[in-house]
């Protein structure tokens, strides 16, 4: 069984390196135009996945806050990438460190297949587990410098349907972001504060979407893909799989279940 789940998997970009020109939004753009997001899907997801467009994950629940004026993935286009990432001061053959926490390094070395081919870097792919994955995550949300890493490949998801910008751009874009890897950007800021003011759904959802397209617009991470939630489930137990949490709230034993013997 499966659901399509809120949750993200995407690369946080170093802002901060000084060897890698990932303070310039083109270079950011040129990661992003590099990554062929569904084959990425069919290789690493096995097809249980969909690209990414900004940070909120493509869902029925979501469909609302995707909708106005809609966000699509960025397509597979290795030329432009290339012309940006020159344009933005980059260089083939410079070193790009892809470190990704516990059970992405498939992903990572995907993305680094990608990038290799197309802007013509030497790729170096790292996988962090266990308490090593823990000290990188606190690191990072206490903002240590410098970092061993240009691209972090990190899942998130979320709580609530009703909070994404709330929750993922806060965490990945947000002054108070624990995904932040760079300077504060003003604009998203002055959009984040905004959106208390905002009290119907309409109004939230649509100031939502423009947050999600300023984070796009800025390539203020590397969008990949929404990865489904996928059950093993017993022919005798009723489960309501949610997009959200892992939740049993609505599953019951039926007849011919063990415990009911």
């Amino acid at each position: 069984m499966s659901v399509e789940a809120a949750h993200v998997i995407v690369g946080v970009l170093d802002r901060d390196a000084d060897d890698v020109p990932l303070h310039d939004r083109r270079a950011r753009q040129a990661l992003n135009l590099a990554v062929n997001r569904e084959a990425l899907v069919g290789e690493a997801m096995h097809g249980h996945a969909r690209p990414l467009a900004g940070l909120t994950p493509s869902t029925a629940l979501t469909a609302a806050h995707r909708f106005p004026r809609r966000l699509r993935p960025h397509p597979h286009d290795p030329s432009r990438a290339a012309r940006l990432w020159a344009a933005a001061g980059g260089a083939a053959g410079q070193t790009l460190r892809i470190a990704a926490l516990d059970g992405l390094e498939t992903v990572a070395h995907l993305v680094a297949r990608d990038i290799e081919a197309t802007l013509g870097l030497r790729v170096e792919v790292s996988a962090l587990e266990g308490q090593v994955a823990v000290e990188a995550q606190r690191a990072l949300a206490e903002k240590e410098r410098p970092r061993t890493w240009h691209v972090l490949i990190v899942q998130q998801g979320m709580q609530s349907i009703d909070g994404v910008a709330l929750e993922l751009h806060r965490a990945f874009a947000g002054a108070t972001g624990e995904y932040r890897a760079g300077p504060v950007v003003p604009a998203f800021e002055e959009l984040y504060a905004d959106l208390p003011r905002h009290t119907t759904q309409i109004a939230l959802v649509r100031h939502a979407n423009a947050i999600d397209r300023l984070v796009r617009e800025q390539a203020l991470a590397l969008f990949l893909c929404a990865p489904d939630a996928l059950y093993a489930v017993n022919r005798h137990v009723r489960f309501t799989p949610y997009a959200t949490t892992f939740e049993l709230a609505e599953t019951e034993a039926r007849e011919g279940h063990w415990s009911l013997r």
